[in-house]
């Protein structure tokens, strides 16, 4: 049973916080929301501030309409509390699995739905980005940009482990604003 996963799920499962900053990119770049410059050191310029998902909104926030380099653009978004949340919903659906030291990798479940995204290509660009990588993107300044990044990490991820530092909670959904999520309610 093939489990409901959105773009951004599909892009952790299968390449973990960097695929989804780098699919949110996608997104944003191919209706206009953001610009890139043509040519190396790789600039972001917001043209809208309107995001259809969390995490596209985490990342149109983080750019200002002067522009930021890509770099530190991923990083940030990659690093995001949204991000973080996008790992505990694959958590709850038994697709990621937790060490008790905070390393995170797929489930045998979580493999074989990898494994099924990777034979069964999707038809929304952005999904299959998620799934496939850079190699789905066609020529252009966008594939180029991203082609000149250092590679993504692969499976292990380690992330911090619920209610410590950056404010990650395992109980967390895509819906949860990020300006309440401070507020430290202890159990």
């Amino acid at each position: 049973m093939a489990a409901e996963l959105d773009a951004y799920e599909i892009a952790f499962l299968c390449g973990g916080p960097d695929r989804v900053a780098r699919a949110a990119l996608v997104a944003l770049c191919a209706d206009g929301r953001i610009t890139i410059s043509d040519e190396a050191p790789y600039r972001l310029v917001r043209t809208s501030r309107a995001g259809h998902h969390p995490v596209e909104t985490s990342m149109l926030e983080k750019i200002p309409t002067s522009g930021l380099p890509i770099k530190l653009v991923l990083r940030t978004t990659a690093d995001s509390p949204v991000v973080r949340r996008c790992a505990a919903t694959l958590i709850e659906k038994k697709l990621l699995r937790r060490s008790f030291r905070g390393w995170v990798g797929p489930s045998r479940t979580g493999e074989e739905e990898r494994e099924r995204l990777g034979e069964s290509p999707s038809d929304d660009a952005v999904a299959r980005f998620a799934a496939e990588g850079v190699t789905a993107l066609p020529e252009g300044p966008l594939r180029d940009a991203l082609t000149a990044l250092p590679p993504e990490p692969e499976f292990p991820f380690k992330l911090p482990k619920a209610g410590k530092g950056s404010g990650y909670d395992d109980r967390g959904s895509y819906g949860d604003s990020g300006g309440g999520g401070a507020t430290g309610a202890g159990v």
